[in-house]
């Protein structure tokens, strides 16, 4: 059956507005092109083009969440988009090669960890230092590492909003689950169809963190092209300024 759920006209338009951010976002990419160069031989060009086609990626799945009414599964994709443009920032910073052979490591060290967890090896697991990696995650992980990666990649304020506030959809805690329960006089109704539920706060938070995100990848490649994060700026304030002020 085909759903009837439409959107009211705050959350269309801001959606609209996110949607041509992207399409700012693709021209930009067009003209990036040639100046996008991935060489393995520098890991900070290979971690930061796949952190930013996943990011791309992500940010379009939200839109579509938001769209059909799943604002709180919107929140869950904007905030691990959140992370990622976090983890972006800081191996952009500085130390860039050395940052993003320790993102590598992460990824190399979970993978043996499910590995190893099925009973099973990874292809590298004989021709491989492990305990090098090792050294490698521990620079990574650990308790308030991604706050620390914020404070260095000058993205405090993506984390301070955005990421822990983003945690309470994530981990399913008594707040956002509320959500889903309508308390009556003599009844409780279970909230299961879509709604605008925090559409808005989605939207906002996923346009914001994407702004940043293409802004850093273009700065990263030395992508000059003001007229285009120009209009990208402009556009998203015209529409979002008012969650800052709020």
């Amino acid at each position: 059956m085909a759903s009837t759920f439409v959107l009211g006209r705050q959350c269309r338009e801001e959606l609209k507005t996110a949607r041509r951010l992207g399409e700012l976002a693709t021209e930009l990419r067009r003209r990036a092109q040639t100046q996008q160069k991935v060489d393995r031989g520098r890991p900070a060009t290979v971690a930061v083009t796949a952190l930013f086609a996943k990011g791309w990626k992500g940010y379009f799945a939200v839109m579509l969440l938001a769209e059909h009414g799943y604002g709180a599964d919107a929140m869950i994709v904007a905030r691990s988009l959140t992370g990622l443009c976090i983890d972006l920032a800081y191996i952009c910073a500085e130390e860039s090669d050395e940052r993003a052979r320790d993102w590598i490591a992460v990824g190399r060290w979970a993978r043996r960890k499910m590995a190893l967890g099925f009973g099973r090896e990874t292809a590298d697991e004989h021709r491989t230092d492990w305990r090098a990696i090792g050294a490698r995650v521990k620079r990574w992980i650990g308790r308030g590492a991604i706050k620390d990666r914020a404070k260095r990649g000058s993205c405090l304020d993506l984390y301070d909003v955005a990421y822990v506030h983003g945690s309470s959809f994530e981990h399913s805690d008594a707040w956002s689950s509320s959500s889903y329960l309508e308390w009556r006089s003599n009844d409780v109704l279970v909230k299961t169809s879509q709604s605008e539920a925090h559409v808005s706060n989605a939207v906002f938070i996923a346009s914001f963190v994407f702004l940043r995100l293409c802004t850093i990848w273009g700065d990263f490649f030395g992508i000059a092209s003001e007229s285009t994060y120009q209009k990208m700026h402009e556009s998203w304030e015209g529409t979002f300024a008012r969650h800052t002020s709020e």
